[in-house]
């Protein structure tokens, strides 16, 4: 007997209709706020805190950024921002050769690059005479 396997496990399941359980927080604290506001305070100010808090809910239940939802986003941004910081790059210092057309600047910059010692012979040419004498 065969069995289907669940294809999309990693959704989270469905409480009141299309809202999971966190959307069904968010706005139900959202609702309470607006409730409370308006029946402890002037109802001007009750209608500033419901705008702000029914949007903060609205914008916590529903807002995803890059496919991470917004309580998660904020919770990586606080932690990035308080967590300390290790960076591995060095930039590597490349000397930078300037010509100019005075004669003894060139000079003086000539003194201070070093330049390797050429020898008259090669490497394989020394090892080929060492050859030729041993035998």
């Amino acid at each position: 007997m065969e069995h289907i396997v669940p294809q999309f496990i990693e959704q989270e399941t469905k409480i009141a209709g299309p809202l999971t359980f966190k959307q069904l927080v968010y706005l139900c604290s959202g609702g309470a706020i607006t409730i409370f506001s308006y029946f402890f305070l002037p109802f001007t100010y009750a209608i500033m805190i419901a705008i702000f808090a029914m949007g903060i809910a609205i914008a916590l239940a529903f807002v995803k950024i890059n496919k991470t939802s917004l309580p998660v986003f904020i919770k990586n941004f606080v932690l990035f921002l308080f967590q300390p910081k290790v960076y591995f790059w060095k930039k590597q210092v490349t000397p930078i050769i300037v010509y100019r057309r005075n004669e003894e600047i060139m000079e003086t910059e000539k003194e201070k690059i070093k330049t390797p010692k050429m020898t008259t012979k090669s490497h394989l040419s020394q090892l080929y005479t060492r050859l030729e004498i041993k035998e």
